[in-house]
């Protein structure tokens, strides 16, 4: 189990926006491994959250927002080779703006095979994001994914 609490002044923004004060979050999570499982779970709240990727007069801000992530993991050890593994996993990841509809979220589903420093995975990420007046973002939003990664 552990918690968080995070403080970002902003006394240079200049938006013109009303909620454009201090950002603040508060987390709580913990995580479970027994055996071969490996289960975690995190949520908190936000205040003053930009909803976007750069600091500038363009971004939004969510006011509130409410937020959890969940993860579990299953891993099947020497499956092919000796020293490897093959795991399937679920993730759901979910922020929700607490005075409108609008919400980031979405959810995972993945296998994985890791032998040594190789791991080869396929994710398909279900989009369930939503506008401020609960409208979809976009039919089309969710992904398939291939991952290919070599640990140097």
């Amino acid at each position: 189990m552990g918690g968080v609490f995070h403080h970002t002044e902003l006394s240079d923004y200049e938006s013109g926006n009303s909620e454009n004060g201090d950002i603040d979050a508060w987390l709580l999570g913990g995580h479970w491994s027994p055996g071969n499982w490996y289960i975690a779970l995190v949520g908190g709240e936000y205040r003053n959250h930009i909803a976007g990727n750069t600091l500038d007069s363009s971004e939004d801000f969510v006011d509130k927002a409410r937020g959890a992530e969940f993860v579990v993991n299953y891993k099947f050890k020497e499956v092919i080779w000796g020293d490897d593994s093959v795991e399937l996993y679920g993730g759901l990841n979910h922020l929700e703006d607490a005075d409108s509809e609008a919400r980031y979220a979405y959810q995972i589903l993945g296998a994985a095979w890791r032998v040594k420093d190789l791991t080869l995975a396929t994710e398909y990420r279900f989009d369930n994001s939503r506008q401020s007046d609960g409208s979809e973002y976009s039919a089309d939003r969710d992904q398939l994914m291939f991952l290919a990664r070599y640990d140097f």
